[in-house]
């Protein structure tokens, strides 16, 4: 895809995120990577066949199409490949999932080690719900 529409359609990903219409929101303690991850490559048969998957290395690498299986089978490998964000979409971003490490909660406190912030929608708002089973079931 290019850079002008990768941009386009970045800005129109990050509105209909920051809306918060109709889309599910799930923090996770960093610590808890890796069980993550895990559920996320089994949950691999969500989403649309194909998606629009977004990089943060540099403004100069335009948005690609990959299968979302794909995607949430190596869902580790793309986090570090893309530049720690994962973002990807439909074309008509019906659906849409974010995976990103911040450092301050939901309430705006800073967490020294962070936390995982995902957001689904659409086909994949089960998502977020999924990691919060796996949170309540981690203690």
């Amino acid at each position: 895809m290019g850079l002008e529409e990768t941009e386009r359609l970045k800005q129109r990903f990050v509105e209909r995120l920051r809306s918060g219409v109709s889309i599910n929101k799930y923090s996770l303690p960093a610590h808890l990577h890796e069980p993550m991850f895990a559920q996320l490559k089994l949950r691999s048969a969500v989403g649309p066949a194909r998606v629009i998957l977004f990089s943060n290395v540099d403004q100069y690498i335009g948005a690609v199409y990959v299968p979302s299986d794909v995607v949430l089978s190596h869902a580790k490998e793309m986090w570090d490949l893309v530049g720690e964000d994962l973002s990807m979409c439909s074309d008509d971003l019906s659906d849409g999932l974010c995976l990103e490490l911040n450092y301050y909660d939901d309430a705006g406190r800073y967490v020294a080690d962070g936390v995982y912030q995902v957001a689904g929608w659409g086909a994949f708002s089960t998502l977020p719900e999924m990691i919060a089973a796996l949170y309540r079931t981690s203690f």
